[in-house]
C-alpha cells in the first residue's frame, strides 16, 4: 500500500478522535459550569470598570494609563479568586478554572509591560516591537494554553502530512516554519528601524553610511533567520545544497534580471553613487530617491508619485544626479529689439542677476550676448545656487525682476514677426471666358 495513503489515514484518524475528545469535554457538566463561571467573571469585571471608569469622569478625574489599562485584568483576577473559591467549597472540579486564571495574569502582565514601555520611551519606537512581535507572541501563547487543556497538541503535531524518502513534513514543523518566517521579517524590521531612530543618529556617519548600515544589516538578520526557519522544518545544509543547486538552474534561465538587479543594488550601496535624498532625473522622471534597497529603488516625482526603478538602471542607463555636484547653474535665454544699445542691456541684465538673493557671488553670474536673431538681439545669462530647491523658484524670480527692469529702462521684448506678401496672379492662369467657361445654354 502506498504509504502516502496510510500517513492521511493515520492523521485523519488522529484528527477524528481528538475531536471525539473535545466533544466530550464540553459535555462534562462541571467543565460547562466552569465555563459559565469564568464568562460571567469577564462580564462582572467588565462591568466593574466601566462603573469606575465612569465615576471618576464623573468627578473630572483622569485615571493614570497604568491604571486605567490595568483594571480590567485586576478586577476580574479578583473575581476569578472567589468564583474559584467558591466552586472548590462546593466540591467541583476547577482544573479548568485555574487553566483560564493563568490566561488572565499573562493577559495582565503583558498590559501592565506596554503601557510602562509607552511610559518609559516614545510611541514609535514602542509600536513596531507591540504590534509586530509581542502582541502576536501572547496571542500564540494564549491559544496554546487554551488548546493544550483540550487537545493532546503533541499527538496533533507529529502528524505526517507529506514523506519524501527520510524526510517527514508534520503539522509541527509546517507551523514552527510559518511563524519562524514571519518573525524573521518582523524582527528584521522592527531592528532596521531601532538602528535608524536610536543607533545611526549617535555615529557620525552621512546618509548613504548609514542606508549601507540598515540594508545590510537587515538581509543579514534575513538569512540567518531562514537558516533557522530550515532547520525547524527539519531540512539539513545537503538538502539546502540541492535546493541550491535548482535555484542556479533557473538563475541561469529566466532568474538573470533579478541577479543583476541585486548586485547592482549591492554596489550602489556601497558605491553611495545614489543616496536617499538625491535629486536626480531619469529619463525625464525629477525625483527624489525616498528609498534604496537590494532589487530596486524608489524615486518620488515632483507630482509625489512614487516611482520603482529596478537598480540596474542606475549602473546602465545615464543618470542625472542634482544632490552630488557643489553648486547648480540656472539659465535665462531673453531677447531684445535691435532699437536697444546691447551694452547697456548686458549690463543691466548683470545688475538684475546679481540682485537676488539667491545668486551666488563665486561664481559670479554671467551674462552674454549670443546671437543676432530674426527678431531680437539674443542674451544667455548664467547664474548659479547652491540647492536645487532654490532652482526653479530664482529662474522664476528673476524672468520677473528681468521684466520690470525692461519696463523702466524702455527695454522692449519683441515677439517673432513675418511679412506676408500677396502676389496677383498672372493673366496666364486666367480663365478664357470663351473657351473654359461652358455655356449653361448650350
Amino acid at each position: 500500500m502506498n504509504p502516502e495513503l496510510i500517513n492521511s489515514d493515520i492523521a485523519l484518524d488522529t484528527v477524528l478522535q481528538q475531536y471525539d475528545i473535545f466533544l466530550g469535554f464540553l459535555q462534562r457538566p462541571a467543565v460547562l459550569l466552569q465555563i459559565a463561571m469564568f464568562t460571567l467573571t469577564l462580564l462582572v469585571a467588565y462591568g466593574v470598570e466601566s462603573l469606575i471608569l465612569s465615576q471618576l469622569q464623573r468627578i473630572n478625574r483622569e485615571p493614570l494609563a497604568i491604571v486605567s489599562t490595568g483594571l480590567f485584568p485586576v478586577i476580574a483576577i479578583g473575581i476569578h479568586y472567589g468564583a474559584t473559591e467558591i466552586l472548590t467549597s462546593l466540591g467541583y472540579p476547577v482544573g479548568l478554572m485555574f487553566a483560564t486564571l493563568n490566561i488572565l495574569w499573562i493577559v495582565f502582565g503583558y498590559l501592565l509591560f506596554i503601557t510602562i514601555s509607552y511610559y518609559i520611551f516614545s510611541e514609535e519606537r514602542v509600536r513596531p516591537f507591540h504590534r509586530q512581535i509581542l502582541l502576536p507572541i501572547v496571542v500564540l501563547f494564549v491559544l496554546s494554553q487554551i488548546f493544550g487543556n483540550i487537545f493532546d497538541l503533541d499527538q496533533l503535531g507529529d502528524i505526517r502530512l507529506i514523506t519524501l524518502g527520510e524526510f517527514d513534513l508534520t503539522l509541527t514543523r509546517i507551523l514552527g516554519f510559518s511563524f519562524s518566517v514571519y518573525f524573521v521579517f518582523a524582527s528584521s524590521s522592527v531592528i532596521q528601524q531601532v538602528l535608524a531612530s536610536v543607533v545611526v543618529p549617535r555615529l557620525t556617519v552621512d546618509v548613504g553610511t548609514s542606508n549601507v548600515i540598515l540594508t545590510i544589516s537587515r538581509y543579514t538578520i534575513v538569512f540567518i533567520g531562514f537558516l533557522i526557519s530550515f532547520a525547524l522544518l527539519g531540512l539539513d545544509l545537503s538538502s539546502l545544497a540541492l535546493i541550491g543547486g535548482g535555484l542556479s538552474i533557473g538563475i541561469g534561465f529566466g532568474l538573470q534580471q533579478i541577479i543583476s538587479n541585486f548586485l547592482s543594488g549591492i554596489l550602489l550601496l556601497f558605491e553611495q553613487s545614489l543616496r536617499p535624498g538625491d535629486v536626480v532625473d531619469v529619463d525625464g522622471q525629477l525625483g527624489i530617491v525616498k528609498q534604496l534597497s537590494i532589487r530596486s529603488t524608489t524615486i518620488r516625482t515632483m507630482s509625489n508619485v512614487d516611482v520603482v526603478i529596478p537598480n540596474e538602471r542606475f549602473l546602465t542607463d545615464s543618470v542625472k544626479n542634482y544632490t552630488r555636484t557643489r553648486v547648480l547653474r540656472g539659465m535665462i535665454n531673453v531677447g531684445v529689439s535691435y532699437s536697444s544699445n546691447p551694452t547697456e542691456v548686458r549690463k543691466l541684465l548683470r545688475e538684475v542677476v546679481s540682485n537676488h538673493g539667491k545668486v551666488l557671488k563665486d561664481p559670479e553670474p554671467r551674462v552674454f550676448f549670443v546671437d543676432f536673431g530674426a527678431s531680437s538681439l539674443d542674451f544667455r545669462v548664467l547664474f548659479w545656487v547652491e540647492h536645487f530647491d532654490d532652482w526653479y523658484p530664482t529662474e522664476t524670480d528673476l524672468r520677473m525682476m528681468i521684466w520690470r527692469a525692461f519696463e523702466k529702462h524702455n527695454i522692449e521684448i519683441p515677439f517673432p514677426q513675418r511679412d506676408l506678401h500677396v502676389v496677383s496672379a498672372p493673366a496666364l492662369i486666367q480663365p478664357n471666358s470663351d473657351t473654359d467657361i461652358p455655356d449653361d445654354k448650350s
